[in-house]
């Protein structure tokens, strides 16, 4: 089911007599509304898909098996040389990125339909990025556990610090699914050290804030 978000167009912000007329006569100041909102829903998802792109999570991962720790989520000792694609373990040569870009880019559907009016509101629904699809396992799943959605793992967390090994340098690591990194059998440190950290979810609340703005301009 696409989720929607219901917007409230105060009818005080238009001309009171013009929209008496066109609510008494058709859908005309309505529909003419809802193509404006149209058009501010999809500028609202272009600073989504702006904020995702100047994401240091997505830049992080997107850079590859190599990438230096920007986002900071892969804590001590890896600061320097840990990063997200050999810790997620993707497959060397893959773009977990563009999938998941081409993913909330499907995910929005730009629907904007006229639920009807009180005497001081019109009401809208517009869709909104759908965020079942974009943490769907099948979309965007963790290479090593079936199930699991690595976009959601980002915000809830993914297991595995303690048997991370990564050497400084990058070296390549027989066997490596990243070609740098493996799971160890048995821990090599304590403690866990990555910090989930909102991603996407964020971006889509942003996005319905971004919207409501838009529309009271």
């Amino acid at each position: 089911m696409r989720v929607k978000t219901v917007l409230n167009i105060p009818i005080r912000e238009l001309e009171d007599k013009i929209a008496r007329q066109a609510l008494k006569n058709g859908a005309r100041i309505p529909k003419s509304i809802a193509m404006d909102i149209r058009k501010r829903s999809r500028e609202a998802f272009e600073n989504l898909k702006e904020e995702f792109e100047n994401s240091s999570i997505t830049q992080e991962i997107e850079m590859g098996p190599k990438s230096n720790n920007i986002s900071n989520i892969v804590d001590e000792p890896f600061q320097n040389y840990g990063n997200l694609f050999s810790y997620i373990g993707f497959e060397d040569g893959s773009n977990p990125i563009a999938e998941l870009r081409q993913t909330i880019e499907e995910s929005f559907e730009n629907r904007v339909n006229y639920k009807g009016y009180n005497q001081r509101n019109m009401k809208y629904s517009v869709s909104i990025p759908d965020k079942e699809i974009i943490f769907s396992p099948e979309k965007n799943p963790i290479p090593w556990a079936k199930g699991r959605s690595w976009v959601a793992g980002i915000e809830r967390g993914i297991s595995g610090f303690a048997k991370y090994l990564i050497h400084n340098d990058k070296t390549s690591i027989n066997g490596s699914r990243s070609g740098v990194a493996i799971q160890t059998k048995n821990p090599i440190r304590s403690g866990s050290g990555f910090h989930n950290r909102t991603y996407v979810s964020e971006m889509i609340k942003n996005f319905i804030k971004n919207l409501k703005n838009k529309i009271r301009k």
